[in-house]
């Protein structure tokens, strides 16, 4: 090679060879952004030039063009991080609606058949009985709404029993091998190797960082969710914990990479899991209230009805209210302690309903507004989520979602780069072409 002050006479073609390839490399990319614009959990890419060590020659040095130093993957940490958090935030309260909303149904109260509406003709009844207390028709009337206000208070038990085991299935479920949560524990941990092994050969292990990152996002949604790297020495590698527990969900680096949390392990569960969770709690609650209408309502009749009993006094919950042994029928039940015509008993109870204190259609009232109040809240908190969720999806489309107008410049550019680079390549071809045919041969 013909040499001019340690410059290779062919220095330049490589010099416009490496501006060829950088440009094509970087039309690569923006043709696979292109590509993936619809894809769901694809982070836009970037092909980053760096000019090209520089050829030392005699009182300075030459450059020697571009190279492509990496292709750098467009994501946002810190946005990940808040997305997270307002997923978790949404899993949580989006959850506790949907169980409220399946106990507010059968809690309605402004049909015929809600409870509130059966305490009022209950108590009506008895008012009925005062009005008229040796008639047999009335005491079949009260005998009759008595039969459907307690089945009515078995039917709502059985409904917050329903919806509690519900809550306890989710929860297993989730929790359980080869459940959602396990899945995604255990592709983290595999991604966790690949990513760890594309790295040390040098390779950007882009794809599967972008697939770490939507089962993060697919985890949020179960619970909170934290990473840490905690040894540099294996790069690549995250430990994931997860709703609180003390153990990390996945510790590849670890002798058991993936461990499933308990229940009683969820200390801050959020999401999903802590959706059901407070779920369940509320539902015990709600039940406690019931249990507590139950009661009084056995208690206070019983109180004034006296002997036979009206309700069996052992059955002081929703789900146990019954009749007395003793009251065997219509004709049993006493509207008085007197003579004939004596109306005490059954205008006393009647009174019950608008009793000092706590009484069966107060506590009802109670309960319906706690319901209320539970949804409320929930619905509130899920609006808000949902907004706040949504601008931050945006906001991280910004950074790593595919923009077809910005790609499209970016084809621009890179092609009048590559044209170019082209252009150089091809004078420098033909002056290499004229310096190696036609030296020697002037005047010819």
């Amino acid at each position: 090679m013909t040499t001019f002050g340690s410059v290779g006479s062919f220095s330049g073609l490589n010099t416009a060879l490496r501006g060829v390839l950088a440009q094509q490399r970087s039309l690569d990319v923006t043709g696979h952004n292109i590509a993936n614009v619809d894809t769901i959990g694809y982070s836009r890419q970037e092909a980053v030039l760096a000019a090209a060590s520089a050829l030392n020659v005699v009182g300075g040095q030459i450059g020697q063009g571009v190279n492509v130093s990496e292709y750098r993957r467009l994501r946002n940490e810190f946005l990940d991080l808040q997305w997270r958090t307002q997923n978790t935030s949404l899993g949580n309260s989006g959850t506790q609606s949907s169980k409220m909303q399946a106990i507010e149904s059968a809690f309605n109260d402004t049909s015929e058949a809600g409870l509130g509406k059966q305490l009022s003709e209950f108590y009506s009844a008895w008012s009925d009985l005062a009005a008229n207390p040796e008639s047999t028709s009335a005491r079949t009337a009260l005998y009759g709404k008595t039969q459907t206000l307690m089945s009515t208070l078995h039917a709502l038990d059985q409904t917050l029993t329903n919806v509690d085991n519900q809550v306890t299935n989710e929860i297993s479920t989730l929790l359980a091998p080869n459940g959602e949560i396990d899945k995604i524990a255990q592709e983290i941990n595999t991604l966790n190797v690949k990513i760890n092994h594309s790295l040390l050969s040098g390779e950007p292990p882009n794809a599967l960082l972008d697939r770490r990152d939507q089962l993060l996002d697919n985890l949020s949604s179960y619970g909170t969710v934290s990473i840490n790297v905690p040894d540099t020495s294996r790069p690549g590698f995250v430990q994931v914990t997860f709703a609180g527990q003390a153990t990390p969900l996945v510790d590849t680096a670890s002798g058991t990479p993936v461990t499933l949390p308990t229940p009683a392990a969820l200390t801050t569960p959020g999401g999903r899991l802590g959706g059901l969770i407070a779920a369940g709690d509320a539902i015990d609650d709600y039940r406690t209230m019931l249990d507590g209408l139950a009661s009084q309502l056995v208690t206070q009749v019983n109180g004034q009805h006296g002997t036979p009993a009206f309700f069996d006094g052992t059955g002081t919950t929703a789900a146990t209210i019954a009749f007395g042994s003793g009251l065997t029928g219509p004709s049993t039940i006493v509207a008085g302690t007197g003579a004939a015509g004596d109306n005490s008993i059954a205008l006393a109870i009647a009174g019950q309903r608008s009793s000092t204190g706590a009484n069966p259609t107060t506590s009802w009232t109670s309960l319906l507004s706690r319901i209320g109040t539970d949804i409320s809240a929930a619905d509130s908190k899920t609006k808000t989520s949902s907004q706040v969720l949504s601008s931050l999806t945006s906001q991280r489309s910004a950074t790593s979602g595919v923009s077809l107008d910005e790609e499209m410049a970016n084809m621009l550019r890179f092609q009048r780069g590559y044209q170019a680079a082209a252009r150089a390549l091809t004078a420098m071809d033909q002056n290499l072409e004229i310096l190696i045919n036609r030296t020697g041969r002037v005047g010819l």
